[in-house]
């Protein structure tokens, strides 16, 4: 959250659909912040990309499509971008990536001093 919304939003400042399609009626309430990238994406693929790698594959796939349906449905309710969407998908993808890094570096280093050689 604080990656996706907090930071790279305030970034780029990209307008939602609604605001520069002035046809375009969204199917819920207008969100308040900027567009790019697309958080509710960026939170499913975290989570998603995480189950998919450490769970059995008969789960793994199926959360992964959720995730990708997710990110479907921001488009299908006129508040992102197809590239805000992609995009969500990498930051997610990304930042699951390094929580799980960071989380195994501090697990070892964790073991390592409750075992002195």
């Amino acid at each position: 959250m604080i990656i996706n919304n907090m930071v790279l939003k305030n970034l780029v400042e990209r307008s939602r659909p609604f605001d520069t399609i002035t046809t375009l009626v969204p199917l819920i309430h207008k969100p308040a912040d900027f567009s790019f990238p697309s958080g509710h994406t960026a939170s499913a693929f975290a989570a998603g990309y995480i189950f998919y790698r450490k769970l059995p594959k008969k789960i793994g796939i199926p959360i992964l499509i959720l995730a990708f349906l997710i990110g479907i449905s921001r488009l299908y309710l006129g508040v992102h971008y197809p590239s805000d969407v992609i995009a969500g998908m990498l930051c997610g993808i990304t930042i699951s990536y390094m929580a799980e890094v960071i989380i195994n570096a501090l697990f070892k280093g964790m073991h390592r001093s409750e075992h002195p050689k």
